[in-house]
C-alpha cells in the first residue's frame, strides 16, 4: 500500500484503514477507561466514513472538534467533574498518537495547511505558547518551548516547507524569549535527531565522510552568524549548523575511541586521518569557538560523559592529540599528574577531615588539627589518608610529597586515637607507607602510574575501606573474608558463581542417562527409553526398548554440581557482557562482581599467594 500511491484501490484500502485506526486508538485511549464515552467513538465513525485522509487538515480538525464538544459535555455532568483532568490526559494520548502515527506516519507529508493547524495548536491569540495538546483548557506558559514531540515529527520530513515554518515560528517567538536559551536549545536537540535518524543504520565507517561534509557546513554557518543573540539575528540557518557540528563532533569521539582503544585498527584509514584533521581546525577555530562555548568545549564534554575522564587523560597524554581540549583548558605536565579527588561527593566531613589532614601533613601539628575523631569519621578519615598521603607519590616534585616526619606523626596520632578497628588500622598503616599494593606494580601511586590504573586503585581502595569498617554486619561477610581470608572461602559458595542448571531442568520431566563412556543423554517425557541410538560422541549404544534401559547404560548422577570457590576462570573465559544468574538481573550480578573482584585484588596486592586455589 505504501508503494501504490497512485492507485485509487490502494488509497481507498489505505483510508479505510486509518479509519479503522482512529477508533481503535480512541478506545485504547478512553473507551476502555470510561465506557460510556463509546458514543463519541461513534461520531469519530460517522465521520471518517467520508474523509479520512490524515495528511488533510479537516480530517485533524474534525478530531479535535470532536474533542473538545467531548470535553465541554463532560464538564457539565456531576460524576466526570473529579475525573477530568485524568479524561483530559488521556485525550491529550490519544490526539498525539493520531497525529504522529496517522498524521506523519504517511508517505507523503502532511499539507502545509496542517502544519498550520498544528502550530496554531502551540501559539495562543496572545503569542504565548502551551503544551502541545488539542484542549484550549491546557494552561499557557509564557516560556516558548515546544514540550512536545511536534517538532521531532515536522523536521522528520526536513522539507523546505517544514523548515521555513519553523524558521518563521522562531522569528514570532524571538519577542516573547528575549534571553530564554530554552527554545535554541530544543531546536538544536531535534535537528540533531533528524540528522542522526538519517545515518543511525551507517557503520562508522560509512558515517565518516556524511560527518567530515556536516562539520564544513556546520563551521561555514557559525561563520556566518558568530555571536549571534536572540534578540537579535538568531535564525534556523545557525541553529541548523550547531546541529550538525554536534553531529560530527559525536562521530569524532567515536573515532578517536575506536582508534585510540586499539579495539578496532582498520579505523586508521587516510579519510579518517582527514576527517581528524578538520576536527581539528574546528577546535581551534577562534571564531566558532567562543570563551567556555563551542565544538571544541563540545568535544571534550561528550567524551568525557560517554568514555571517562580516563580515557581523555590517556588521549591527550598523545602530543599530536593535544588539540581534543581547548587551549585555555590545557594543564601543564606536572598539573596533568596531580590526580583528581573521587570522594569530594562522599559527604561533608570528608572534605573538613582531608582539609585538616593537608593542613596537618605540611606543616601543621597533627593533634591540634584533626582534634577528636571517632568511629563515624573511620571511612573519610581513611579515604582523605590515602588521597593526601598515599597519592603525594605521584608528584615527581619532591616538595609536593609527604615527609618521613610527618607520615610518623600521623601513623602515631592514627594508633593513639583509637577509632580504628584491627582492618582498618592495618589498612592505614599500609596506605601510610605506600605498601598497600607492594605486590601489585600497577595499582602503586607514581608519576607514571596510568590514569585508568589509577582510578581502578580508587574503587578498590574504597571497597576495601568501607568493607572492613562494616565488618560486623552480616551481608557484608563474604566481601571482608575475601579481604582478609580468602582462603577461608575455597568451600564456600561465592555470589553471582554459576549455578548446576541440571536440577532445575530434572524438574521439567524426563530422565538423563550416561552411556558406557559417562557421556550424558536425556529422555523426554516418561523419561523411559523406547528406542536404542548411538552416542553422538562416542558411538556406544544408548537408550533402550520397552521402557528397558540398555545395560550397558546408566542413570545419571542426581546431585548439584555446583562448584565452590571462584570458578568464573579468567578474564578470557569469561563473556563480555554480564549475564543473569539465579534470580539476579545482570546489573545486579555486574555490581556484585565488580565489588568481589575488587576485595580480591586488595587481597592478592598485600599477599600474592592469598587466593590461589580459591
Amino acid at each position: 500500500l505504501t508503494l501504490s500511491q497512485g492507485n485509487k484501490m490502494a488509497e481507498e484500502i489505505r483510508c479505510t484503514w486509518h479509519s479503522l485506526r482512529v477508533i481503535e486508538l480512541f478506545v485504547e485511549h478512553l473507551v476502555m477507561k470510561y465506557e460510556d464515552l463509546a458514543m463519541y467513538a461513534r461520531r469519530l465513525s460517522l465521520y471518517m466514513k467520508k474523509r479520512s485522509d490524515f495528511t488533510k487538515a479537516s480530517t485533524i480538525i474534525y478530531v479535535q472538534k470532536t474533542l473538545r464538544v467531548m470535553d465541554a459535555e463532560l464538564e457539565k455532568k456531576k460524576e466526570y467533574r473529579p475525573v477530568m483532568q485524568k479524561i483530559r490526559e488521556y485525550c491529550k494520548s490519544f490526539f498525539m498518537e493520531v497525529v504522529s502515527s496517522l498524521c506523519f506516519g504517511q508517505p507523503k507529508p502532511p499539507e502545509p495547511a496542517l502544519i498550520c493547524e498544528l502550530l496554531t495548536l502551540v501559539f495562543t491569540e496572545k503569542d504565548e505558547t502551551k503544551e502541545f495538546s488539542y484542549s484550549d483548557k491546557i494552561k499557557t506558559d509564557r516560556v516558548p518551548v515546544i514540550r512536545s514531540f511536534l517538532l521531532q515529527l515536522l523536521l522528520e520530513h526536513n522539507t523546505d516547507d517544514v523548515k521555513r515554518y519553523l524558521d518563521d515560528y522562531i522569528s514570532k517567538s524571538r519577542h516573547i524569549i528575549k534571553d530564554d536559551q530554552n527554545l535554541c536549545l530544543l531546536c538544536i536537540q531535534c535537528l540533531e535527531d533528524a540528522i542522526y535518524k538519517q545515518y543511525s543504520q551507517f557503520s562508522l565507517q560509512e558515517r565518516i565522510p556524511h560527518a567530515q561534509q556536516l562539520l564544513h557546513e556546520g563551521v561555514d554557518a557559525l561563520r556566518e552568524h558568530p555571536n549571534p543573540s536572540l534578540e537579535e539575528n538568531i535564525n534556523l540557518t545557525y541553529l541548523e549548523g550547531v546541529a550538525k557540528l554536534r553531529f560530527a563532533k559525536f562521530v569524532v569521539a567515536e573515532l578517536l575511541h575506536c582508534q585510540f582503544e586499539g579495539k578496532r585498527k582498520g579505523y586508521y584509514t587516510h579519510e579518517a586521518q582527514l576527517f581528524l584533521q578538520a576536527a581539528k581546525g574546528c577546535c581551534e577555530d577562534e571564531i566558532v569557538n567562543v570563551e567556555d562555548a563551542g565544538p571544541g568545549i563540545f568535544l571534550v564534554k561528550h567524551i568525557v560523559r560517554q568514555y571517562g575522564m580516563t580515557f581523555l587523560m590517556n588521549l591527550i597524554s598523545d602530543h599530536s592529540m593535544e588539540w581534543v581540549v581547548p587551549v585555555h583548558l590545557r594543564r601543564s605536565k606536572e598539573e596533568q599528574q596531580e590526580t583528581s579527588d573521587p570522594f569530594v561527593i562522599y559527604n561533608p566531613i570528608y572534605g573538613n577531615i582531608r582539609t585538616q589532614l593537608t593542613d596537618a601533613v605540611y606543616g601543621m601539628e597533627v593533634e591540634n588539627t584533626l582534634g577528636k575523631l571517632t568511629t563515624k569519621e573511620a571511612v573519610p578519615y581513611m579515604l582523605a589518608l590515602y588521597q593526601v598521603v598515599t597519592l603525594s607519590h605521584v608528584h615527581v616534585d619532591e616538595v609536593k610529597m609527604v615527609k618521613d616526619e610527618a607520615k610518623a606523626e600521623i601513623d602515631k596520632f592514627t594508633k593513639k586515637r583509637g577509632f580504628l578497628n584491627r582492618q582498618l588500622m592495618w589498612a592505614a598503616q599500609s596506605l601510610i607507607q605506600n605498601t598497600h599494593c607492594e605486590n601489585l606494580e600497577p595499582m602503586l601511586p607514581t608519576p607514571r602510574q596510568n590514569p585508568q590504573n589509577r582510578i581502578l586503585a580508587d574503587v578498590i581502595v574504597h571497597a576495601a575501606i568501607v568493607f572492613n569498617s562494616k565488618s560486623a554486619l552480616q551481608i557484608l561477610q563474604p566481601f571482608v573474608k575475601m579481604l582478609n581470608t580468602p582462603g577461608d572461602l575455597k568451600r564456600a559458595y561465592l555470589p553471582t558463581m554459576p549455578d548446576d542448571s541440571l536440577p532445575e531442568v530434572r524438574q521439567a520431566g524426563g530422565q538423563f542417562y550416561e552411556c558406557p563412556r559417562g557421556h550424558p543423554y536425556f529422555v523426554s517425557e516418561c523419561g523411559q527409553p523406547m528406542q536404542e541410538y548411538s552416542c553422538p560422541q562416542c558411538g556406544s549404544t544408548i537408550g533402550g526398548k520397552d521402557h528397558i534401559l540398555n545395560p550397558s547404560n546408566r542413570v545419571a548422577r542426581t546431585n548439584d554440581a555446583t562448584q565452590t570457590g571462584y570458578c568464573l576462570g579468567g578474564p578470557g573465559q569469561r563473556e563480555a557482557l554480564p549475564t543473569p544468574e539465579r534470580t539476579l538481573s545482570p546489573a545486579a550480578c555486574a555490581i556484585l562482581r565488580a565489588l568481589m573482584h575488587c576485595s580480591l585484588i586488595w587481597a592478592s596486592c598485600n599477599n600474592e599467594t592469598a587466593t590461589e586455589g580459591l
